[in-house]
């Protein structure tokens, strides 16, 4: 009499097949997860810019609207319907555009990246005295001033006399 040759798996056989997968599964899920995370970074770095392109398109808006250069964010009307954008520092430059640093995106930090770039303004510093040139008029510092302030004080288009020297602590011409 002829054996017949049974079609169905072993119990081994099904066993090995499982511990194979599990062992694709262990190297693949790695892989997949930071696939995943970086495609998520890069979402919202894409989200961060497109907040940064909004907040330009609001400023020309602004200056078109009112013929003034907006000082503040808050003067602005932005539309963006993107994830949440919060950063911790917004500036305008005043060239119009925007410097973005410190973002999350619906509560996930960007980590370092930034939009723009950071315009760093200073000031020259002048002492009581100092003869400052504007409109070809020469005006003299009544108030000191350093490289932070964006404001100055000045006295008048004339030399200081001896008694303004007294008067404000400076130096006569």
């Amino acid at each position: 009499m002829k054996q017949r040759k049974s079609k169905a798996f072993t119990l081994i056989e099904l066993i090995a097949v499982l511990v194979i997968m599990a062992i694709i599964a262990l190297i693949v899920t790695p892989l997949v997860m930071n696939i995943i995370r970086k495609a998520r970074v890069a979402a919202d770095k894409r989200s961060v810019d497109a907040y940064g392109r909004s907040i330009e398109l609001a400023i020309a808006g602004y200056l078109l609207d009112t013929g003034k250069f907006p000082t503040e964010v808050s003067q602005l009307t932005i539309e963006y319907s993107g994830s949440q954008v919060v950063c911790s520092t917004t500036q305008i430059n005043t060239d119009s555009s925007v410097y973005l640093a410190g973002c999350t995106v619906a509560g996930r930090s960007t980590g370092d990246y930034t939009y723009g770039t950071e315009e760093v303004i200073t000031y020259d510093a002048y002492s009581v005295g100092d003869t400052v040139t504007y409109n070809n008029v020469n005006y003299y510092v009544i108030k000191n001033s350093s490289a932070s302030e964006s404001t100055l004080t000045l006295l008048k288009a004339e030399p200081l006399t001896e008694a303004e020297v007294n008067q404000y602590g400076g130096v006569g011409t």
